[in-house]
């Protein structure tokens, strides 16, 4: 009986040793018939970041005009198409200016007669001076001939006066490009009633090179964006289906939104190749600084926890390994991280199949011959 008391007791010590030792990790080096999972790995590296802070904005041109009407009249003729693109000074539109050049035309001839008319008095003026030298004359005559001469001079003034505006009122007549800029709707036709002070104008120019992008910062970011400032000239970006666009900073309001919560804030860009259109809404990156020599990686390597973010990195032996991570910064590519030193190599693809110890080899490079096999 107690043989078998004995007996039983060892065979539950081996049975309860062997148990325990199925629970533990392997600390033996890996065997020739460990799976090999392919991943695509990259290294953790020194790199420089820009901070930038990501918001929406909208597109605003430069300068946008109304072209109206200085007189009433008709269009006789429109001399542009919508969606052109005209210089400064070029004509839009021609209005009916018979009426106008007849009124000057006929103060030109009355600027003609009372021209004479001055002269004429000039040399009454002289002949009654010349006589009452000779005593034939009172001083009476020689006054009111001075008087006429006066008179008649403020009224060729005058006439010079009516025709300058009468010429005004012709030049009217060619309503013409007020800045360069891009043709809008056109609002009138041939035949069209126009006047001013019509509460529609006759068409838009709209200058689309360089155009302007205005967004709200956060106050919170003020600061930061004066530090910016002061290092020099801040870059503004945008991004459409051609890639990045940079403008720089060229605005900043005065004073604080307050039910914004923020600074109202314009960027200037070269456009050309009209990429950015008036109105349109876009995804505005505003630089305020930069993180140096920071050890960075690509945001595929970043895996998430029900303990937080970590990186598989890669040891010596091949296998994986869970390190935890806190991202200090990230862009569209890249995070800054720390928990992981420069150098070290991450798993970026693949990952979903990981498992602590597994395993790896590089898809990004050939497989290393097996044991015994042919070279």
């Amino acid at each position: 009986m107690n043989k078998n008391k004995i007996l039983l007791a060892v065979l539950a010590l081996a049975l309860g040793f062997g148990a325990y030792k199925l629970t533990q990790p392997s600390q033996s080096a890996p065997k020739a018939g460990d799976p090999t999972i392919s991943v695509q790995l990259a290294e953790v590296q020194l790199r420089s970041l820009p901070v930038v802070f990501e918001t929406s904005g909208f597109v605003t041109p430069v300068s946008s005009v109304e072209v109206r009407a200085q007189l009433t009249s008709t269009i006789r003729e429109v001399l542009v198409h919508e969606g052109d693109t005209v210089a400064a000074g070029a004509p839009l539109f021609r209005l009916d200016g018979r009426a106008e050049t007849a009124t000057l035309e006929k103060l030109k001839a009355q600027m003609a007669r009372d021209t004479a008319l001055l002269e004429d008095a000039r040399r009454t003026l002289l002949r009654n001076v010349e006589l009452k030298q000779r005593g034939f004359v009172s001083q009476g005559v020689v006054d009111a001939s001075s008087s006429n001469v006066d008179a008649l001079s403020a009224t060729v003034a005058a006439d010079r006066a009516a025709i300058a505006e009468a010429q005004v009122a012709v030049e009217h007549g060619y309503i013409t490009a007020p800045q360069a800029g891009r043709v809008g709707l056109i609002n009138v036709r041939v035949g069209s009633l126009v006047q001013p002070g019509s509460a529609t104008a006759l068409t838009t120019l709209t200058r689309l090179d360089p155009i302007d992008i205005a967004f709200t910062l956060p106050e919170t970011y003020l600061a930061q964006l004066r530090r910016a400032q002061a290092r020099g000239p801040v870059v503004v970006s945008v991004k459409d289906a051609e890639g990045r666009l940079d403008g720089q900073l060229n605005f900043i309001d005065s004073t604080v939104d307050s039910v914004a919560g923020g600074v109202r804030i314009k960027a200037r860009f070269d456009n050309a190749k009209l990429r950015l259109w008036p109105g349109a809404q876009v995804t505005v990156g505003l630089t305020l600084d930069a993180i140096k020599d920071a050890p960075t990686a690509p945001l595929a390597a970043i895996q998430v926890s029900p303990n937080g973010q970590f990186v598989y990195a890669i040891d010596d032996q091949e296998r994986a390994k869970a390190l935890p991570v806190r991202i200090r910064y990230q862009d569209a590519e890249f995070a800054v991280l720390d928990g992981v030193p420069a150098g070290t190599r991450v798993v970026v693809m693949g990952g979903q199949n990981l498992r602590p110890g597994v395993r790896v080899r590089d898809s990004g490079k050939p497989a290393a011959p097996k044991a015994g096999a042919k070279q």
